[in-house]
């Protein structure tokens, strides 16, 4: 009689799961952004309730965020990259403007100045995570991909 054993079945699904998203670069981009999302929502959490994350901290989340909209940013500069211009132009955008928010947030951080990068992050992920269909063309929505060209680590 096999026993049930839950602690198995998560390492399982967690294993599988980490498979997966090795093999597929527009779900690790989706992950990496979730987890820029969740950093910045701690961040932004303590900030709500009245406390100081402290610098450190701030700084840590923000840095995350920012290496990985400059990988975004980086290869949307790449001419070999696939994506329609008007897409790779929007991502290019979005990358400044979270450039220029994390500026802002290290100035003077505040729950409001997190709450759109943290929902940028969270939109571009969701669209990351759908399936593309398999004859997209150029009109695609700027929601659905940010893809980097090439596999970068980003490391908290």
């Amino acid at each position: 009689m096999q026993q049930h054993n839950p602690y198995q079945n998560a390492s399982d699904a967690y294993s599988n799961n980490k498979a997966a998203s090795l093999s597929d670069p527009r779900t690790m981009e989706a992950q990496a952004l979730l987890k820029a999302a969740s950093k910045l929502d701690r961040i932004r959490d303590l900030l709500r309730e009245g406390q100081d994350p402290g610098y450190l901290a701030v700084g840590e989340a923000l840095e995350y965020n920012k290496k990985l909209w400059i990988v975004f940013a980086d290869s949307m500069a790449d001419p070999s990259h696939d994506l329609p211009q008007e897409l790779k132009n929007n991502i290019a955008s979005l990358s400044v403007f979270m450039l220029k928010r994390t500026l802002e947030v290290l100035a003077d951080a505040t729950a409001e100045k997190l709450d759109v990068m943290i929902d940028i992050n969270r939109q571009i992920a969701s669209g990351l995570m759908k399936t593309p269909a398999k004859d997209a063309t150029d009109t695609a929505v700027p929601s659905e991909a940010p893809p980097a060209s090439r596999s970068e680590s980003i490391d908290a």
